[in-house]
C-alpha cells in the first residue's frame, strides 16, 4: 500500500486537487471543508488512530500528525513519521477506504 508524503500533500495545494470524502462511522467528511477536517482529525486523535504536535518549522508553527501502529490493520512502514496535514487526510482517506484501520463501520 502506498504511503502518502509531505511532497504528496504539497502537489494537491499547488494542483489545487481536490480530496473529496470519506466515510467514517456513519459519517461522510468532506476533507476539503476546513471545519469538517477539523472535527474528523479531532474524532481521529480521541479514538488513538494518530497523534498530533505543534512544530516549528523555520517562520512558522504548524501541527503535525503521526499514525499509530497498533491501530492499522497492517503493518506499514512508517518508520516514525510525522506528516503535515494534506498527506495525514490523503492517507487516511486511503486506510478507511482499504479497510486498514482496525475496528470502524465503514458503509459506502
Amino acid at each position: 500500500m502506498r504511503i502518502y508524503n509531505n511532497y504528496d500533500g504539497y502537489m494537491y495545494i499547488v494542483h489545487n486537487l481536490k480530496i473529496g470524502e470519506v466515510v467514517y462511522d456513519e459519517l461522510t467528511y468532506d476533507l476539503d471543508n476546513e471545519e469538517e477536517v477539523q472535527y474528523f482529525l479531532n474524532h481521529m486523535e480521541s479514538i488513538g488512530v494518530i497523534s498530533s504536535r505543534i512544530k516549528f518549522n523555520t517562520n512558522y508553527f504548524e501541527t503535525v500528525f503521526h499514525f499509530n501502529q497498533e491501530y492499522l490493520n497492517v503493518e506499514l512502514n512508517l518508520d516514525s513519521k510525522w506528516v503535515q496535514l494534506k498527506a495525514t487526510l490523503l492517507n487516511l482517506k486511503q486506510f478507511i477506504n482499504n479497510d486498514v484501520i482496525k475496528n470502524h463501520i465503514n458503509k459506502h
